[in-house]
Order: structure tokens, then sequence, then C-alpha cells
């Protein structure tokens, strides 16, 4: 189950930029298939406050889990667009990092069981 933490970095975020992160944050439950509570922190920031065009907004997220910790990062002009892209790189590193628990149980290298 995934906890979400946001933080707001120079900016104000809309109930509607909140309800969309909020939805791709939970998203990621379905990839992640974890039993136990997995902190996610979500950090929105304007990067500047006098640029008008480039690289204006970032979104990182940041998932916990046992013995690890997955972060992705999105710098985009648009605040959704970094949000997709963030989510969609912590999507990936979910994934890889589920492939590698499944190996290592497969191998008997890993000593507790799976909570997969």
């Amino acid at each position: 189950m995934i906890v979400l933490t946001l933080k707001e970095t120079a900016t104000k975020l809309t109930p509607e930029i909140k309800e969309y992160l909020e939805r791709k944050a939970f998203q990621l439950e379905k990839f992640l298939n974890y039993k136990g509570e997995a902190p996610l922190w979500v950090e929105m920031e304007r990067t500047t406050n006098h640029h008008q065009k480039g690289f204006i907004f970032r979104a990182e997220f940041q998932l916990r889990l046992p013995r690890t910790s997955l972060r992705s990062e999105a710098l985009r002009e648009d605040m959704r667009e970094a949000i997709d892209e963030a989510s969609k790189e912590m999507e990936r590193r979910i994934k890889d990092w589920k492939e590698e628990q499944i190996a290592k149980h497969r191998r008997g290298t890993h000593k507790e069981d799976l909570a997969l």
C-alpha cells in the first residue's frame, strides 16, 4: 500500500493538479504489488520564477522499500507532463526492482521471504 506525502516547493498546486498527481501516484500500486506500507514522497517544484519558457516544472518521486529506495525525476514545461514523465520512470524502476527480487528469490540468494 502506497502512503503519499506531497511537498510543494516555490509553487502552489491547484486542486485539479493535486487530484491528477494522486491518481498517478496511486496507479503505481498495481505495479508494486507490495503487501506492506510503502511511503512515496512526491515533490513538485517551480524551478525559477523569472523564466517563461523551457523546463520550468520539476516532479520528483521517491519510493521507500525494504533495503532500497527508488527515485525518479522529470523537468518539463508543463506540470502535468512532468508528473507523467516522473510516474512513468518510477513505473519502470518498480518493474526492474520486482524482476530483480524475483530473480534473487529463484537463485536462493534472498534471505527473507519475498513479500510480493
